[in-house]
């Protein structure tokens, strides 16, 4: 998981998921940075305006402009409006997320 500013700062993910097994990820950006979740915990932080750029388009999800794919699948994709997700939200939506194994 990883992500970056308008200046092309990046910041990964502390926690691997190269693993075979189902992850959830999640990323909230705002204005004072961002914070990186997997599997509800937080895993990874950058202090800096992360607030996406307010463009028409296109946004990448799973890929960049640059050729990277991600390897794997991606489903259920949650997007706030106008609102950053605490760590309780990321927390509820992994606990609650009706694709997680059991």
């Amino acid at each position: 998981l990883a992500g970056y500013t308008s200046n092309q700062t990046w910041k990964s993910s502390t926690a691997s998921v190269a693993d075979g097994a189902w992850h959830h990820c999640a990323a909230v950006f705002a204005e004072t940075g961002v914070q990186l979740y997997v599997d509800g915990a937080p895993s990874g932080s950058a202090a800096g305006n992360w607030r996406p750029p307010l463009w028409a388009g296109p946004y990448y999800i799973g890929a960049f402009t640059g050729g990277y794919a991600f390897p794997g699948s991606v489903d259920c994709i949650y997007l706030w409006g106008n609102y950053a997700a605490t760590a309780g939200d990321i927390a509820d939506v992994f606990a609650n997320d009706p694709h997680k194994p059991v």
